[in-house]
């Protein structure tokens, strides 16, 4: 088949030349008006969307009630605008957010890879942090909202291990203090990470080995997956589990770091 492009290129060119000339010239473009501080923060942000996970966008009014659903999702906040009193990020799913002894929620069957979510009615950027932080909330938000108690602020630094379940490896001294450990780490809340396959080929759901250190912070740190996964999955799968909440160890009443090894069931559509 005889090819298009260079008719196409002409044409474009030909449009192009009749338009200057009609308008006098090219006119410059106005430069993009800059990210309001307020947003800046918010851009690389790893929250959960509680209630609205299988939306393929959302819209709401500043006051308006959150949504009621049972599918909640971790997400990135990739890109964020303020236009005209309305605040709109764009995000990228994470994964499905399930609190432990919970039942999953039955609507996240089909959950899109990325969407808009904005709200309107605000005067400036700088009023959309409260309305933001409801639609998109903190592991720890989202853990209170459910009745769970999690107060532990984040270390100001990794931890060092203290103890080590069995499963997991170490050192001697390390599964020596593992034998003071009265209670290990219990999870409190996961994220199943759900990656998009970009060439729509891959389409695998299964579970993924891990071992990381649960802080006595009760955040997961230096997860090391043992299940072998492309770069942009691993990628994927380890923002995912930024999210995981622990109630951590404790030697006695002192909460200890422990290492730990765990599975995560990834799904690849």
């Amino acid at each position: 088949m005889r090819s298009l492009l260079p008719v196409a290129i002409t044409l474009s060119l030909a449009l192009s030349w009749t338009a200057c000339k009609s308008a006098g010239g090219p006119k410059p473009q106005a430069p993009a008006a800059p990210l309001p501080e307020a947003l800046k923060a918010w851009v690389g942000q790893k929250r959960i969307l509680a209630g609205a996970g299988e939306a393929k966008s959302l819209r709401l009014e500043k006051g308006d009630p959150l949504p009621k659903g049972d599918c909640d999702v971790a997400v990135e906040v990739r890109r964020a605008t303020f236009d005209k009193g309305t605040v709109t990020l764009a995000v990228e799913t994470l994964g499905r957010a399930e609190v432990s002894g919970r039942a999953r929620g039955t609507s996240c069957r089909e959950v899109p890879t990325g969407r808009l979510l904005s709200v309107s009615g605000f005067a400036s950027a700088n009023d959309v942090a409260p309305a933001l932080e409801k639609l998109l909330s903190t592991s720890e938000a989202h853990l209170a909202a459910r009745d769970v108690a999690f107060h532990l602020p984040a270390e100001a630094k990794p931890p060092k291990v203290a103890a080590i379940t069995a499963e997991a490896q170490g050192t001697a001294e390390e599964r020596s203090l593992g034998r003071l450990v009265t209670s290990w780490p219990k999870l409190l809340l996961s994220v199943h990470p759900l990656y998009n396959d970009l060439s729509g080929r891959v389409h695998h759901e299964g579970e993924v080995e891990f071992d990381g250190t649960v802080g006595p912070d009760g955040r997961l740190y230096k997860p090391a997956l043992l299940t072998s996964l492309g770069q942009a999955q691993e990628e994927h799968v380890t923002k995912a589990l930024a999210l995981w909440r622990y109630e951590p160890a404790k030697k006695g009443e002192e909460r200890v770091a422990a290492r730990i090894r765990a599975r995560a069931t990834l799904k690849v559509d």
